[in-house]
């Protein structure tokens, strides 16, 4: 069963705190695979997570905000 790009997103940034099920993890793959918008927003999640989590100056709330309301934005069209 496909998900929605929504569920897609939220299944990546829940990834990032905790192991998906099987079951989620199948369907975010499969979804990963056909979806170029939700393909990217993985790898800038990624990218994010990697930038919070090493050294160096953190991003601002305010930016972070910014993006993700774009990414909704979009998601919403």
């Amino acid at each position: 069963m496909l998900i929605s790009c929504r569920r897609a997103t939220e299944l990546v940034e829940l990834r990032s705190a905790a192991p998906l099920s099987l079951a989620d993890r199948a369907r975010l793959e499969m979804h990963l695979r056909i979806c170029t918008a939700c393909r990217r927003y993985s790898r800038q999640s990624a990218l994010l997570d990697a930038a919070l989590s090493g050294p160096g100056a953190p991003i601002p709330s305010e930016e972070v905000e910014r993006v993700i309301a774009a990414v909704n934005d979009r998601l919403d069209r």
